[in-house]
């Protein structure tokens, strides 16, 4: 299979980058820098792409520029997997600690006898209801009642990767919540376990450096909604 890893990387974060190369050096672990949007750098063009109109409908604040900036650098990832037309990647965020067994990925993944599109790595927040599919060479594959947050390592196929493209081109939530709410694209996530990715505790948050995001207005009435919203299409999936 075809397949590389990219590592999303800021300009202003050369110490990040030399602890991921690092780590995957140690693990033998070739990768790619996928250079990422710097969200106190946006273009008016990039800018664009956050979707405020329909934010304000459906989610309930208007994401911070650092959050549009790490929407578009997972955007760039996805176009490559399409440009070069790769069977896979694995995609990183710079502030992963990553195991030893992160290495045995891709052996899973050939073996895998299930189709799968978009596999998440690491859970590095509230743990989620999870069902096993199957078991390869000590990991599992599984579903989830719904899927962990948190964009810091996944697996993400060609046709995921296309559906990704083709449903945001702009974008109103943040990139890992809209992956919890899978099925607008549609894609299926699925899990790997033991989880090879967790968040490194040593790094604060790029995102939050360049604005908080509590310092946005909220909207509470907008939240139920959508949180009424995704418990009926979460019970519809689960029949």
């Amino acid at each position: 299979m075809k397949y590389k890893t990219f590592l999303i990387n800021l300009e202003r974060s050369p110490h990040r980058l030399a602890d991921a190369k690092a780590q995957l050096d140690s693990l033998g672990m070739p990768f790619e820098r996928v250079s990422a949007v710097d969200g106190t750098k946006l273009t008016e063009a990039e800018k664009a792409c956050f979707d405020q109109g329909k934010a304000k409908k459906r989610y309930h604040y208007d994401l911070t520029w650092g959050e549009i900036g790490c929407y578009l650098s997972h955007i760039r990832c996805w176009q490559r997997i399409v440009d070069e037309e790769l069977d896979y990647a694995i995609v990183l965020e710079d502030d992963q600690k990553l195991t030893p067994d992160f290495a045995k990925v891709h052996d899973v993944l050939v073996k895998l006898e299930r189709n799968w599109s978009f596999i998440k790595l690491g859970n590095p927040f509230k743990p989620r209801k999870e069902t096993e599919l199957e078991k390869k060479l000590g990991f599992s594959l599984v579903s989830y009642d719904k899927p962990p947050s948190g964009a810091g390592a996944q697996v993400i196929s060609y046709e995921a990767a296309k559906k990704l493209l083709a449903a945001r081109s702009t974008f109103f939530r943040p990139v890992d919540v809209d992956f919890q709410w899978h099925w607008e694209v549609p894609i299926e996530i699925l899990g790997l376990t033991p989880h090879v990715a967790g968040h490194n505790l040593g790094f604060n948050s790029d995102i939050q450096q360049v604005e908080q995001r509590k310092e946005k207005q909220k909207r509470f009435w907008v939240r139920l909604k959508e949180h009424i919203v995704f418990f009926y299409h979460s019970k519809l999936r689960h029949r």
